[in-house]
């Protein structure tokens, strides 16, 4: 048997696989390790592009970001957003009630960086004052962490959160990139993690197939 795979890092080997449950005698998924490099690495690909912000609407950007995570169904509709500025850290605006509230029991790592998110959407004739408003807690940010005079990247706009944005004067730029280049290269701990999905995938088709 090869066993010449055994010397190589632990994530460079399917066949090398840890439990899903913690230990305190395994280096398994280290979640805090997870959630810095993401961000450390959307920094980078931020400072690459002369981003002074990043504003976030599309859930899964929003994740990455945060660590953020309240089911799919609100992922693509523009109801909650984040901040993430190239030096301090980001601020999760969150859809007001429950899901504010539980946000704030689950992500301890956000402590005092939680807000309620602004929405425009079913607004019907106060659209235009609620984007604005909308506009308004981003601007907040951006001015305590003071990069209003730098670009600010968004990566997903409807006509009007940019109106909103335009009337506000900053640099506004598309911060798509940098969040593709950043997911694109994986973690160690976001290949364990796709390893331990994909060995379920297989598992359930073996069970199909055989049994």
């Amino acid at each position: 048997m090869d066993l010449g795979f055994i010397g190589k890092p632990h994530e460079w080997d399917p066949r090398r696989l840890y439990s899903q449950t913690g230990a305190d005698w395994q280096y398994r998924v280290d979640f805090d390790r997870l959630r810095k490099e993401r961000l450390d690495k959307l920094r980078v690909e931020m400072t690459k592009r002369d981003l002074g912000a990043l504003v976030l609407f599309a859930g899964a950007n929003i994740r990455y970001a945060t660590a953020s995570y309240q089911g799919n169904w609100k992922y693509n509709i523009n109801i909650r957003y984040a901040v993430v500025s190239h030096s301090g850290d980001p601020v999760l605006f969150e859809t007001a009630g429950s899901d504010l509230t539980c946000a704030k029991m689950d992500l301890p790592w956000m402590e005092g960086r939680i807000r309620p998110a602004i929405t425009w959407q079913w607004a019907e004739g106060a659209v235009p004052y609620m984007a604005g408003r909308m506009a308004e807690t981003v601007m907040d940010v951006l001015k305590e962490h003071g990069v209003t005079k730098e670009q600010i990247g968004i990566d997903n706009l409807d006509m009007p959160a940019l109106d909103a944005f335009t009337k506000t004067g900053l640099k506004i730029v598309n911060g798509w990139p940098a969040v593709s280049a950043a997911r694109v290269v994986k973690t160690r701990d976001e290949i364990e993690l796709l390893k331990q999905a994909s060995s379920i995938g297989d598992a359930a088709m073996w069970k199909i197939k055989y049994e």
